[in-house]
């Protein structure tokens, strides 16, 4: 069960959407921090059809503006293959595929692009994620999932910062001073966040 050993998943922890794409995006799972029902979404998944990554960038803003705004957000989105239709007029195929990430990644998003095979270049991916190193292209599926660490770790680096505690209410004269409140715990160091993973398996 990836998520469930990746990350905490939770009300006010981490929850995942499940997108797959071929010439048309399908939302499998809406925003879930259930392990079962985001693995089921992902086994739903076929590979068949054209490639629309555009399409897939498109259904992924749609699910961020239904989700929570204070929490950190990110798009793990995977393919073996780069855009093959819906180019947008007067663009190229590659041009329609870095524009729709380019608008989600506009509203605050962190996109990792993930690669595997030989059916698209490392400098595609570069174009669609948010830096280079968030850009990884893999021989097979196997190696994409040992990196999974990677993600995490990013998930916990920019979560949003905790609030401070409050402050303790200065002692009365006639009553012990009180002991200043502890922070609050944070076992996981990731605070929440929204993140569409999408079909490893895919795509044209």
């Amino acid at each position: 069960m990836i998520f469930g050993r990746q990350f905490a998943l939770g009300v006010d922890t981490a929850r995942f959407s499940v997108v797959s794409f071929s010439d048309n995006a399908t939302t499998r799972v809406t925003w879930s921090y259930d392990a079962g029902t985001i693995n089921a979404g992902i086994d739903q998944m076929v590979a068949n059809g054209k490639t629309s990554i555009s399409d897939a960038f498109e259904a992924a803003g749609q699910l961020f503006a239904d989700s929570r705004q204070s929490a950190a957000k990110f798009v793990l989105f995977i393919s073996d293959g780069d855009q093959t239709v819906d180019a947008k007029p007067g663009k190229t195929l590659l041009e329609t595929a870095v524009d729709a990430a380019a608008l989600v990644k506009g509203d605050g998003v962190t996109v990792f692009a993930w690669g595997f095979g030989n059916k698209l270049s490392l400098a595609t991916l570069e174009q669609i994620a948010t830096d280079s190193s968030k850009a990884l292209l893999a021989q097979n599926v196997a190696e994409l999932t040992s990196s999974l660490g990677l993600l995490e770790a990013a998930a916990c680096n920019e979560s949003p910062p905790l609030s401070p505690p409050p402050l303790a209410p200065p002692p009365s004269p006639s009553s012990p001073p009180s002991p200043s409140p502890l922070p609050p715990s944070r076992n996981d160091g990731y605070t929440g966040g929204n993140i569409p993973y999408w079909n490893p398996w895919r795509l044209g």
